[in-house]
């Protein structure tokens, strides 16, 4: 499956990186659906997509936190103001 059909199955939009509140009531959602402890019947496959949730919903929370990028690195800045002092 490509990335555009799981963003489609899942609902992941771009507003999601817009809005802290939308991203978390999506991430709620989804976890009352897929959790391991409520498809006990496939709990490896429930296992595998809480991880695969947990890190969509890492990237997006860090969208969230200034002077990050997507893979959640500080930015190298240079305060110009900076004596070195």
């Amino acid at each position: 499956m490509d990335g555009e059909e799981r963003n489609k199955i899942i609902n992941l939009t771009d507003d999601l990186y817009e809005d802290a509140e939308a991203a978390k009531k999506w991430y709620r959602d989804l976890v009352k659906l897929i959790h391991p402890d409520i498809n006990l019947t496939v709990k490896k496959d429930a296992d595998e997509a809480m991880i695969n949730l947990r890190n969509i919903y890492d990237r997006i929370v860090r969208s969230f936190e200034p002077d990050t990028d997507d893979t959640g690195d500080t930015e190298n800045t240079v305060d110009v103001n900076d004596s070195g002092e």
